[in-house]
């Protein structure tokens, strides 16, 4: 039979050495994931909430401001969003009938979600101009 010591690594060929570029990724990912969460949160608390407290605030500007369903929704949306990590909006802004819009840019793509007075979301993607996808965008009751 065979001594299974003979098949282990000797210790000294393990290597052990911290690695530091490995952490410093991990550190740089968890930063920018703080930032991204942080910027979702300010933009629920700061718009979403107070157009929910207060829509007369929009009357000086003659918007119909966003309504208690498309607000319940985008927030949904936002919070969905924050919590796998995505970058946060560029833009969160009332469409003038009652409905949110939650947008995203990049140097080359667009994406919007469009969320309705009644509360029916819809996600258009651009790329370089041209829409590249266009679908429903689901949100879960919880």
């Amino acid at each position: 039979m065979r001594d299974p010591s003979s098949t282990l690594i000797p210790y000294e060929d393990v290597n052990e050495e911290p690695n530091e570029t490995a952490d410093a990724l991990v550190s740089t990912e968890a930063r920018q994931l703080s930032r991204h969460r942080e910027a979702w949160r300010q933009e629920i608390d700061r718009k979403l909430i107070e157009w929910g407290r207060d829509p007369s605030q929009f009357e000086d500007v003659d918007l119909i401001p966003p309504t208690q369903e498309a607000i319940r929704v985008a927030s949904r949306i936002a919070l969905q969003m924050m919590d796998c990590g995505a970058a946060p909006p560029t833009a969160v802004v009332p469409d003038g009938d009652g409905g949110i819009v939650i947008e995203r840019r990049t140097p080359t793509t667009v994406e919007s979600i469009e969320v309705t007075r009644e509360g029916a979301a819809e996600m258009v993607r651009l790329l370089d101009g041209r829409v590249a996808d266009r679908r429903a965008f689901s949100v879960g009751n919880g």
